[in-house]
């Protein structure tokens, strides 16, 4: 069985080292392929090269990261011509490293003096440690980009192992909403981050379901509120109170001037 015994990489490949990679493993008009995968980017080509070495290329770098968890996998499949075409079938023999690969992220540049409008669009481009367009692309929901707090858009097309492109988003400002409809108002903005002073109960505030209760009681006053990330803020355009069970032994004058905005 093939057998990785160690590995090293340059900007865009790993090449690994053991044994038992030859490519006579099945008998008869069978060969094997060579497939290998990194914090599940699929490397781009893979050679066999001979029965102690094996090399992935990834067209857009090799992943970054700084973390000694991630592993790159060699794996195998077996290939057959049927009728003049060849059928892969899925992995057979996988030869798994032992040793974790690490590759920082280093950034050298990005652009500069770029002007755009309002409504975005234009091409941004961040330089650095090949392998960053392939890490964007394995999580785009964890590793992106930021301008103005919003993610930019990997434009793959345009992007290099060492080199990423991607599309500025819009600015939603007062007079770019007014002037050019960037944003539009919106009467449900929830982050879906809440705090209160019953924090489990804190979501029923906020889930339009008037019938939810809240069973909790605090003479000396509750709160609830909803968190939005930094230099934002949520305007209030409509509030509904729900009072599910009024007593009786508490007078009218018990529930004004206590609900405060």
């Amino acid at each position: 069985m093939p057998v990785v015994e160690s590995q090293t990489s340059t900007d865009t490949t790993i090449v690994f080292t053991g044994k038992n990679f030859q490519a006579t493993l099945f008998p008869g008009s069978a060969s094997l392929a060579g497939k290998a995968s990194f914090m599940g980017v699929e490397a781009t080509t893979v050679v066999i090269d001979s029965a102690t070495q094996a090399t992935a290329t990834f067209a857009m770098g090799v992943p970054t990261t700084s973390l000694k968890t991630h592993i790159p996998k060699l794996y195998f499949v077996e290939t057959k011509t049927v009728d003049s075409k060849v059928v892969m079938k899925v992995p057979t023999i996988y030869a798994i490293s032992t040793t974790a690969l690490t590759k920082a992220f280093a950034l050298t540049s990005s652009s500069t003096g770029l002007e755009c409008s309002f409504a975005g669009g234009c091409k941004y481009k961040v330089e650095g440690t090949s392998g960053l367009t392939s890490l964007l692309k394995t999580d785009s929901a964890t590793n992106y980009i930021k301008v103005c707090e919003k993610k930019c858009e990997v434009i793959t097309a345009d992007s290099t192992s060492t080199a990423t492109y991607c599309k500025t988003p819009g600015v939603s400002t007062t007079y770019s909403n007014t002037n050019f409809g960037i944003e539009r108002q919106s009467e449900r903005l929830d982050s879906g981050k809440y705090f209160a002073t019953a924090q489990e109960e804190a979501y029923k505030a906020f889930n339009n379901v008037l019938t939810d209760t809240v069973a909790y009681e605090n003479s000396g006053g509750c709160h609830v509120g909803m968190e939005f990330k930094a230099g934002y803020v949520g305007m209030i355009t409509q509030v509904k109170v729900f009072l599910n069970e009024i007593s009786r032994s508490k007078t009218i004058a018990y529930y004004v001037n206590k609900l405060e905005f």
